[in-house]
């Protein structure tokens, strides 16, 4: 929680200090691009029906955007994280800039199994963690958060811990709170509306 507060409250003005965009700074850019849409209804990946959809993946396209929003979800993991996994698409963007900023392993986790070329079956791609090492898996948006179960059971064979989620935007008021790891956050969906 502490982490949390800081973070908050560190990204307040100007585009860049320290390598870091500011986080009210962030939300002005955020709100001026497409990535919230109100003309639903929208079917979720989990299946729900919503009126209000959220496409972080539209705000990838920008590096300053980008840059912000990786810093920001990196500054709100545990230290000992030594590899990033993301889910198939949505937190490939942030989990590259992540792992590249900050020297980390990265895993990929596919939705189904590769049917062709090098190992046909592997659900993981890139890099394939160990026992040794500890994830985060970050993910755009945490909604249900079943894409985020979905690469911790992809990933739990690997005999690596699996400490935490990282996302950029929550648009759930509930999931995350009975979640198998801790979900950590840059913004609520309400933040951004």
């Amino acid at each position: 929680m502490y982490k949390t507060f800081v973070l908050l409250h560190t990204l307040t003005s100007s585009l860049e200090v320290g390598g870091r965009v500011l986080r009210e700074e962030l939300l002005i850019k955020l709100r001026a691009l497409p990535v919230i849409k109100r003309d639903g209804p929208y079917v979720l990946a989990s299946g729900k029906i919503s009126y209000t959809y959220c496409n972080v993946k539209e705000a990838c396209g920008y590096p300053d955007i980008l840059n912000a929003m990786a810093d920001g979800i990196k500054a709100l993991l545990p230290s000992d994280i030594t590899c990033v996994a993301a889910p198939a698409l949505g937190g490939i963007s942030l989990a590259a800039v992540i792992q590249s900023r900050h020297r980390l392993k990265k895993c990929i986790v596919r939705k189904e199994h590769k049917k062709r070329g090098f190992a046909p079956t592997l659900l993981l791609a890139e890099y394939v963690p160990g026992p040794g090492d500890v994830i985060a898996v970050i993910d755009d948006v945490f909604s249900s958060g079943g894409s985020i179960l979905g690469a911790i059971e992809a990933l739990r064979p690997t005999g690596a811990r699996i400490a935490c989620a990282g996302v950029a935007v929550n648009r759930s008021f509930w999931e995350e709170r009975n979640f198998s790891v801790p979900v950590n956050y840059l913004f609520r969906l309400d933040e951004l509306l």
